[in-house]
């Protein structure tokens, strides 16, 4: 994400010569994070651009196995973008109106 605003940030403020290379290298950025998104199996560097987080957040999330990962070498890392997706997912909080539909369902159901 940090690079998607430099280059914006770079053609807001450079010459029309250099146009032409920023819009290049953001149609690469695009594309690079297209192609993270249909991945099904990511890099520590992909996976933790997919998450939005630095590597060391994602190693240390691996060190207290705290997170899917696969490890086939040995030595290098892996993660299934699905597994991914679904560890961010796994704690969810329901929203005021969620709670306040069930409070009133149960109540009517007990009152009944």
């Amino acid at each position: 994400m940090e690079t998607f605003a430099l280059v914006l940030q770079m053609m807001t403020t450079t010459t029309t010569n250099n146009t032409h290379a920023l819009t290049n290298a953001l149609a690469d950025e695009i594309a690079a994070r297209v192609m993270v998104a249909v991945k099904e199996v990511l890099s520590v560097d992909e996976a933790a651009s997919y998450m939005g987080m630095k590597k060391s957040q994602l190693y240390k999330l691996t060190c207290a196995k705290a997170i899917p990962f696969y490890k086939p070498t040995g030595k290098n890392l892996y993660f299934n973008r699905k597994e991914i997706e679904a560890w961010l997912q796994r704690t969810r909080y329901a929203a005021d109106y969620e709670t306040k539909a069930e409070a009133q369902k149960r109540t009517k159901g007990g009152a009944a």
